[in-house]
């Protein structure tokens, strides 16, 4: 046995390995990236308007609702946390926003006398929105990079991949 061919041998496997738990280990940090760099959103989350319901049946426009994720500490110091993409309505009717409803920034509801709200059949009223989880990274060149490291890092998979490749054609044309 040549003396080159132990030390081939050698970085073929380390770099088989190293391969492997690369390609394994890719699926976690995109999971992990989309966790902190994506809005978490909330489906059908549940606004009884009953308590601003008047005894006439009208909508007391000072009664506020606040959503179950309003931001809330770090999150309330940074435009990138405000509640976004939100739809609002019941079975029937989706309310429309600044006509039926007002929504703050910071998750406040608060609904307005129109004949919509009045005529509504329900109190049951649900509401979509999408938020900043507790993992959300709030500073936007901290995603843009967080996001691009799964690039990299698939660019590290092709160098080793390269590599091998190289080291296998290599140890054929010695023989």
């Amino acid at each position: 046995m040549p003396k080159n061919e132990g030390n081939t041998t050698k970085i073929i496997i380390s770099g088989g390995v190293m391969l492997l738990l690369m390609v394994a280990l890719i699926s976690a940090l995109a999971t992990q990236t989309v966790k902190n760099t994506s809005l978490t959103s909330t489906e059908n989350e549940l606004v009884n308007i009953a308590p601003a319901r008047l005894a006439s049946g009208e909508i007391n426009t000072t009664y506020s609702f606040t959503l179950t994720n309003a931001p809330t500490g770090w999150k309330t110091e940074t435009t990138d946390c405000n509640i976004q993409n939100v739809v609002y309505g019941n079975s029937t009717t989706d309310y429309t926003v600044t006509t039926d409803y007002t929504i703050s920034t910071a998750g406040v509801l608060q609904l307005k006398n129109t004949a919509v709200m009045n005529n509504s059949a329900s109190n049951s009223t649900y509401i979509d929105y999408s938020y900043c989880g507790n993992e959300y990274l709030n500073s936007s060149w901290g995603r843009s990079i967080l996001n691009n490291t799964i690039g990299f890092f698939i660019i590290a998979i092709l160098v080793v991949a390269v590599f091998i490749a190289y080291q296998i054609l290599g140890k054929e044309t010695e023989d």
